[in-house]
């Protein structure tokens, strides 16, 4: 008998390797959520850069995109991982 890789993880529960760093910047993105707005991550997540000149070739990856795409990927709004941030039991479903 086989039994493919996700059974495998299905049957152990563990969590992939791809999913490890999803759902620490989940539970960071949570943790700034709660901040207040005087800490400098808080002010950081919500602010929007001002126009100015950059480099030559492709823009480098900020925790802000990598942030969006994640959530994209894997269906989750902002408005929910905001919720969830003063919800411990949502919190926990949306990192498992």
């Amino acid at each position: 008998n086989r039994v493919t890789n996700q059974e495998v993880s299905d049957r152990v529960s563990s969590t992939t390797i791809e999913s490890m760093p999803l759902k620490a910047q989940l539970s960071w993105t949570g943790h700034i959520i709660k901040m207040t707005d005087s800490h400098v991550p808080r002010q950081m997540l919500y602010s929007k850069l001002r126009q100015g000149s950059h480099k030559q070739g492709r823009l480098k990856l900020k925790y802000k995109d990598t942030l969006k795409s994640n959530l994209k990927w894997s269906s989750i709004s902002l408005r929910k991982l905001e919720a969830s941030s003063t919800d411990r039991s949502l919190q926990r479903s949306l990192t498992s």
